[in-house]
């Protein structure tokens, strides 16, 4: 062989060939032995391109959107556990196995995590649990904990990725067994349980017909010894029967119907399966989809409160919780771009953190996350409209001492079929140690299972599924239908009526210093609860008149009833909160916000051309307004360490703002306060008579703030803010009119500002050589200078509420 010539001392073209085939022989050996690369590092998953591909795409071209990690699963296998990775994407991937400690390390590039992907506590004798994070550098970090170290294996299916870590040589596992089932029945679905112990493998099913049946095979499941077969009052399923034998057991359910749906899902460790109802044929209207128009978060008191409406009467909602996650589910529903996102209110001391809304195939999804576990919630559904109310662990500790406990008998086990009831009933006197005595129309059988549940509470449930009620005095308990007792209840009502009317009458007055007499009067005479005659508290012949000279009730009844009527006027005669309304309406540069500590936050779900923002009192400064919107006002707090009056004074002292006025006012609570600032413009309008006259029409500022003091000592504002100017052209001359209403929530004393009024003022300012500047031509241009100076002020609205205290001056 010849060697190169390299006189020249050009060695690139050697030096390139011998790189290219160590790159060769590099890539021939990582195709031949894949094995060595996860043997010394880590296991990766990348794409292949064939060499046209390459040539044929460009580099930017090879560039993707981050995969979306939606959600993560733990389902045990044969072979040990497998955690399934499902994307919206083909997902490329790293993975470490560590001894030290020994954990799995999965490194899913260029992807993000979704926020419904949670941590996984497992505590398995080989794991620990499944822990998710997002990264710094656009991946997805998952540690999988373990106690020891144990191998792997990692399959690539479509969008999924599937990784089992293979169990460890131990003891031989327990073997599933299923012992008994249970079904729940809800309003729209039917849930069948297994009851035994798990997990196991993933069970097969399978539907036949005539009749409609659904078997779930069981296989390396323990079965009862005898078949079982149960029937259940359900609207999708007739019975269900449960048979075994050495290999697997098998579940077949008898359907009510062939169109009956049925879905596989997990309940206690075990399969279950959940019927649900077909579809119904509706109209055109009823069959167009359903969407989501708002979702609002309002604070009243202590109660947060999520409102959520859409345009269908009809929701599908599902909930469930897990300690401080709340999920809805609200199924074949359509969310709007605008409303996927996290909704952050921690700053308003809610018992609601973030709410996360997202859509999922044809559902929507929230994930509420709760400030404490113990804080109790209520959904209520109306037409249109979905409200979750959450209150607060302090709320439901006080509502819990407040009110009476309900069932607090010793705990009985009753199961029997086809009992008589008086022998149930006599069960639960000899447990009670109460006399019980029945009415002889008390009669019949039943069948119940109750297991460890207080006796009285038991007695409610027999005498609610007799159509019974009771009556207690002392240790005895009277046992009636319902009928009875409510005739037994009337007969008592009409004997205390008789009794009233034996009574002699009298007349007292009493009067009113704070209500209004007119609203008292009228309350006494509709009625207010009472034990002893129902909702009335005038007995027949009582009569209420009203001295509206002197605010004075003028009550004609019983002695009895007048010390009652007395007790309530005292309890609701009672002063109105007055608030004090003080306004500062300022122009200031806007570069001097900073120098005021204002602080603008972001908005909820503002109405089509409503830019107004609701904010807490730490967010970030405002930036530039936006254009759209009607008066893009913005509504923000001032720090509670800054004195405004020294503030205003010292920027008013170095000419960067103008304090308009300061107006003070005293407002009852819930009354309108209006302030108003601007001026009267005069234009020449056409009289009567043919002539011309001046007239004026109002261009001005107005202010009006209507609050409402809240049992916690917060006050409530509803502001509404309107600036008219006059336009150009005309006559009249056109008024540029400009409002927006809106609602917030502070504390005594706190100041909030409102922003977002822009006013443009125009200088012009001429400066020329006295007499050259008369020079014709050259005069104009050499020695004159005309200059106009454009500048922009804010007009900011301060308002600080003070709640006056009774008999202050």
């Amino acid at each position: 062989m010849s060697m190169p010539n390299t006189a020249s001392g050009d060695t690139t073209p050697q030096i390139l060939s011998i790189l290219r085939f160590l790159y060769l022989g590099l890539s021939l050996g990582l195709s031949l032995f894949p094995g060595h690369l996860s043997a010394q590092g880590p296991t990766i998953g990348t794409t292949t391109y064939l060499d046209s591909d390459l040539q044929s795409t460009s580099p930017r071209a090879l560039v993707r959107d981050p995969a979306l990690i939606q959600r993560i699963e733990s389902t045990p296998v044969p072979q040990g556990r497998e955690f399934m990775i499902q994307g919206d994407q083909p997902l490329q991937y790293k993975i470490f196995n560590l001894s030290d400690p020994p954990k799995l390390l999965l490194l899913l590039t260029n992807a993000r995590l979704s926020p419904m992907v949670q941590p996984m506590l497992l505590e398995t004798n080989d794991i620990g649990g499944m822990f998710p994070s997002q990264t710094d550098q656009g991946d997805v970090r998952v540690e999988i904990g373990l106690k020891n170290t144990l191998s792997h294996d990692i399959i690539a299916d479509g969008n999924r990725l599937r990784l089992t870590v293979l169990a460890s040589s131990g003891p031989t596992p327990r073997q599933p067994e299923i012992h008994g089932m249970e079904a729940v029945v809800e309003s729209l679905k039917t849930t069948l349980m297994l009851q035994g112990t798990g997990p196991g493998p993933t069970p097969k099913v399978f539907q036949l017909h005539d009749p409609p049946r659904l078997v779930m095979d069981l296989t390396g499941y323990k079965g009862p010894a005898v078949s079982r077969t149960e029937r259940f009052s359900s609207p999708e399923i007739e019975s269900a029967s449960l048979m075994a034998n050495d290999h697997k057991s098998r579940l077949t359910v008898t359907l009510k119907g062939p169109d009956i749906r049925h879905e596989l899902v997990t309940r206690r460790g075990l399969p279950a399966l959940v019927f649900t109802q077909p579809p119904q044929p509706a109209d055109t209207a009823a069959t167009l989809p359903s969407r989501i128009e708002a979702i609002n978060f309002e604070r009243e008191g202590d109660l947060a409160v999520l409102r959520i409406t859409t345009t269908s009467r009809k929701t599908g909602l599902q909930i469930g919780r897990v300690d401080t996650n709340l999920r809805l589910t609200l199924a074949n529903i359509l969310l709007p771009q605008h409303l996927v996102r996290r909704m952050d209110v921690t700053r308003f001391a809610s018992p609601i953190q973030t709410i996360d809304t997202f859509a999922k195939n044809s559902d929507v999804q929230m994930v509420i996350r709760l400030s404490d576990p113990g804080a109790q919630h209520e959904i209520i559904e109306t037409p249109r409209e979905v409200l979750v109310r959450v209150r607060p662990v302090k709320a439901v500790e006080l509502d819990k001492k407040e009110q009476k406990a309900v069932y607090t008998g010793k705990k009985i086990s009753m199961d029997f079929k086809d009992i008589n009831i008086h022998n149930a009933l006599k069960l639960i006197a000899d447990v009670s140690q109460l006399n019980i005595i029945l009415a002889d129309s008390v009669t019949g059988t039943l069948s119940m299972r109750l297991i460890d549940v207080p006796w009285d509470q038991a007695l409610d449930l027999i005498l609610a599924a007799k159509g019974l009620d009771k009556e207690v005095q002392g240790n005895v308990i009277r046992i009636a239908p319902m009928v009875e007792i409510q005739a037994s209840a009337e007969a008592k009502r009409k004997t205390l009526t008789s009794q009233e009317q034996l009574e002699p009458f009298v007349t007292e007055l009493i009067p009113v210093s704070f209500a209004n007499a007119q609203d008292i009067a009228t309350l006494l005479k509709e009625g207010v609860n009472n034990e002893q005659r129902g909702t009335r508290i005038l007995s027949e012949g009582g009569a209420i008149s009203i001295d509206a000279r002197t605010s004075t009730l003028i009550i004609k009844d019983i002695a009895r009833n007048i010390a009652i009527i007395r007790d309530l006027v005292a309890k609701l005669d009672k002063p109105t909160s007055q608030v004090l309304i003080e306004a500062r309406v300022v122009e200031i540069n806007r570069s001097m916000q900073k120098d005021l500590g204002i602080s603008w936050g972001s908005s909820y779900t503002p109405d089509v051309g409503d830019n107004t923002n609701l904010t807490s009192a730490t967010m970030v400064n405002l930036g530039i307004p936006s254009s759209s919107g009607i008066l893009n006002l913005n509504l923000g707090t001032l720090s509670p360490l800054l004195d405004l009056d020294i503030e205003l004074s010292a920027l008013e002292a170095t000419g960067k703002a103008k304090t308009i006025s300061s107006p003070r006012v005293l407002t009852m609570d819930n009354q309108q306060a209006s302030i108003t600032q601007g001026e009267n413009i005069p234009y020449n309008a056409e009289s009567e008579s043919g002539g011309t006259t001046v007239a004026f029409i109002e261009a001005s500022l107005k202010l009006n703030v209507t609050p409402h003091v809240t049992p916690n000592g917060f006050i409530a504002l509803k502001v509404s803010v309107s600036n008219n100017s006059i336009g150009s052209g005309g006559s009249p001359p056109p008024i540029n009119t400009k409002e927006v209403t809106t609602q917030a929530l502070v504390r005594n004393n706190e100041t909030i500002v409102l922003g977002g009024i822009f006013t443009k003022g125009q200088t012009d300012d001429n400066t020329a050589v006295p007499g050259l500047h008369q020079i014709p031509v050259i005069g104009e241009f050499l020695f004159k200078n005309d200059r106009k100076s454009i500048s922009q002020s804010e007009l900011l609205i301060f308002i600080t509420p003070r709640i006056v205290p009774s008999g202050a001056s």
